[in-house]
């Protein structure tokens, strides 16, 4: 028997998975010495925190700039406990295996909470008729593998398939790019790159 969902937002995928990883950041920061407690502890936890909240109170907003903007900051969060994760791999507090299981996670989350914001901003109308946002319904298009292998990114090497043939320039699936943005011919866009209206790149 399925659960009833009290709230719309609960019946999200990509709210599902943000909750998933506040708990296990509660969880795996509980073994962090002591002295982190008012440092990366807190950090780690707020950020963590912030993913899920966001995407939550956008789900319910009004307008689709409003709830668009809440999924940026979600996004935003998304890449702040990226950077702390990284930092607490590298000092020691994280074994691999684990900084590769939430890393991977995060990536996803962020690509779908990208996937958010782009429906908000393109939809003619707040909610569509029989669509849920961010319900993976096909899970090869939102899988985002984080690689520890992976090298810096080369610029001479194009990143992947423009986000619309029609435009001809190419960017990362993790990257917002606002309506009103100019990028130039060839312009390459990389992870979690974020393209603010008016900006102008490239030639």
């Amino acid at each position: 028997m399925h659960r009833k969902y009290k709230y719309g937002f609960e019946k999200l995928t990509v709210w599902q998975s943000a909750k998933h990883v506040a708990v296990l950041i509660y969880k795996l920061t509980e073994n962090f010495p002591k002295s982190e407690m008012y440092g990366l502890v807190s950090q780690m936890r707020r950020a963590a925190i912030s993913i899920a909240s966001n995407i939550a109170e956008g789900s319910t907003r009004d307008t689709k700039n409003d709830q668009a903007r809440f999924y940026q900051i979600a996004f935003g969060s998304a890449i702040e406990l990226t950077n702390q994760l990284m930092i607490s791999q590298e000092i020691g507090y994280l074994n691999h295996d684990t900084f590769v299981e939430v890393m991977d996670e995060l990536s996803r989350i962020s690509f779908q909470i990208n996937k958010l914001k782009s429906s908000a901003l393109s939809s003619k109308y707040l909610r569509e008729e029989g669509v849920e946002y961010g319900v993976n319904t096909n899970p090869d298009e939102l899988h985002l593998e984080f690689d520890s292998n992976a090298t810096a990114p080369n610029p001479s090497q194009p990143l992947s398939t423009p986000l619309n043939p029609s435009q001809p320039y190419y960017a990362h699936d993790s990257a917002v790019i606002d309506s009103g943005a100019q990028i130039g011919l060839g312009t390459k866009i990389w992870h979690f790159c974020h393209i603010m209206p008016g900006a102008v790149i490239g030639k």
